[in-house]
């Protein structure tokens, strides 16, 4: 009776010590930009796996979304894909900034128009309506098809770095009314598809399918982002309200810290920073 009672008194011992040290940690709440969300949980499941510390739950919305979300505590990160902007003080919270990657923003066309380059002045006169019909666009092969224009809507963070990379004046050069709005990078990229005469602009994580128009004569893709050939280039952000601590600021520093898993991740359909 004694033996079996010491052998059940260690077995209970061991079944403590199994029990994850990062058992008690809480799971972090990351949303926002749909742009960054395929790299987000990316980046969740292997801080999981290689940690072993709760896998943070990442969803999607938009950029000024994830913020205000997390301006109300419904998040611990907001991803977001544009740069810190002076209206963001309108969520009357302190926010602080971490860059986790840098990311090429594709104007995109139906796989059957596929225009061989655009200047920016073509690609303004586009998205500004001044242009109409394919045919005013050097290099498009639907000549008399009037022009489809898709937009992202005023929340997203991949708007504003678009305007910000391709309009001259992004501060009073706004996208025309006519374009439909789009709620996120997946929707934009699924109508541009499916329209023969649409244009719109996605992360380049969203260019399978669709034809990525050259911009001033440099494709835009990976490699020619990563040299600085190609110049649609932006940054992505994870914010989080006031300083980081505890669980957040462990996982972002995971996420910076240039290791080898999160930069075979972030490479590869985005350009780390380190």
């Amino acid at each position: 009776m004694r033996s079996k009672r010491t052998l059940v008194i260690c077995l209970a011992c061991l079944a403590v010590f199994a029990v994850p040290a990062a058992a008690g940690a809480r799971q972090l709440l990351v949303g926002g930009s749909t742009s960054v969300q395929p790299l987000a949980e990316k980046l969740a499941a292997a801080y999981h796996a290689h940690t072993h510390r709760p896998k943070p739950r990442v969803s999607g919305c938009e950029s000024d979304c994830g913020l205000s979300e997390l301006a109300k505590g419904e998040l611990n990160i907001a991803d977001v894909s544009r740069n810190p902007l002076k209206a963001d003080k309108d969520y009357h919270v302190t926010l602080d900034w971490t860059k986790i990657a840098h990311d090429a923003v594709c104007v995109i066309t139906n796989s059957r128009n596929p225009v061989p380059t655009m200047s920016k002045e073509t690609v303004e006169k586009i998205f500004t309506g001044d242009y109409t019909n394919w045919s005013q666009v050097p290099g498009s092969p639907l000549k008399g098809k009037v022009i489809s224009v898709f937009d992202r809507n005023g929340s997203s963070g991949t708007q504003d770095a678009f305007e910000h990379i391709f309009f001259r004046n992004p501060e009073s050069t706004k996208v025309t009314q006519r374009a439909s709005e789009e709620a996120s990078n997946g929707l934009e990229q699924s109508n541009v598809k499916g329209t023969e005469g649409g244009i719109g602009f996605v992360s380049h994580a969203f260019t399978r399918g669709v034809h990525a128009v050259p911009y001033q004569g440099v494709g835009c893709t990976l490699h020619n982002a990563r040299t600085g050939q190609y110049k649609g280039i932006r940054n992505f952000w994870m914010v989080t309200k006031g300083i980081p601590h505890g669980e957040t600021l462990r996982f972002l520093r995971w996420v910076t810290s240039g290791n080898r898993v999160t930069k075979e991740i972030i490479n590869s359909e985005w350009i780390a920073i380190h």
